[in-house]
């Protein structure tokens, strides 16, 4: 079961943020949580979900995280946290390698692609994050509940 406490603890550690298109960042790691509930994931995959970004946006302390969730959760949320200056291929290999985090990172794709225009992205940037996809998300995708939801979100972002 995920503890209501996580829950807040997410919400105070993204407090005050906003995304791209202007909507508190909280937005972002629930409605990730709701792509992974809706395709029948279990609790520590929501609760990655909800944690993917606290170590790479926050102060958020790994000593918390644990406290709250449990040493899967903690290790999901660490293989999807970007390091500075870490080549792309390494950061995909790391997330792959975490079951948890390979079938978040797919979540974390979706609501990206489908927010993109309403944040307002450049045709460059929205064709850089679409080539990403395709290269580092796709195959992950293949391997998750969620592979023919990311194609359809995949070919409506190339019509944009």
């Amino acid at each position: 079961m995920i503890d209501f406490d996580f829950v807040q603890y997410v919400a105070l550690k993204h407090r005050g943020q906003t995304r791209d298109e202007g909507l508190p960042y909280i937005i972002h790691p629930m409605f990730v949580a709701h792509i992974v509930a809706s395709h029948g994931y279990t609790d520590d995959f929501i609760s990655v979900a909800l944690g993917h970004d606290l170590l790479e946006d926050t102060d958020a302390e790994c000593s918390d995280i644990l406290e709250l969730t449990n040493r899967d959760v903690l290790e999901g949320i660490i293989a999807m946290t970007k390091i500075d200056d870490e080549p792309k291929e390494e950061y995909y290999e790391r997330v792959k390698a975490n079951h948890l985090a390979k079938h978040v990172k797919v979540a974390d794709r979706i609501h990206n692609l489908l927010s993109m225009k309403a944040g307002g992205w450049n045709k460059k940037r929205m064709q850089r994050y679409m080539y990403v996809s395709k290269k580092f998300i796709l195959p992950l995708a293949y391997e998750t509940k969620m592979a023919d939801y990311f194609v359809e979100v995949l070919d409506h972002a190339e019509i944009l």
